[in-house]
């Protein structure tokens, strides 16, 4: 006789083994991986951590070693994509920078 299968086991046993671990020769990194699902889940809420996480996500603090900015460069990820992705993005992001040309059309 065949033996009942129990989905919810069957699901948890399919999780472990697709289950990727965290780099334990690495914890600053995956302490930085953790800020930044943190920060992706803050701007998903309301109100003061909503904030928060934006303020952070445009934030172009490079000093301290915990910023968007440097969190990004460790983990090899671009933050001028992560904001465009998140749909974030600072004024200056978007407007030209005085030094650059303006361009002409020619009619």
């Amino acid at each position: 006789m065949a033996e009942k299968v129990d989905r919810a086991e069957t699901a948890i046993f399919i999780a472990y083994d697709d289950h990727v671990p965290k780099d334990p020769v690495h914890p600053e990194k995956n302490l930085m991986a953790a800020i930044l699902w943190s920060v992706f889940d803050d701007l998903k809420k309301q109100g003061a951590p909503y904030r928060e996480a934006r303020e952070y996500v445009l934030s172009n603090d490079v000093e301290y070693i915990y910023s968007f900015r440097n969190v990004c460069l460790q983990l090899g990820l671009c933050h001028l994509t992560i904001r465009t992705l998140l749909g974030i993005k600072r004024m200056s992001d978007s407007q030209p920078s005085p030094s650059a040309p303006n361009p002409t059309i020619n009619q």
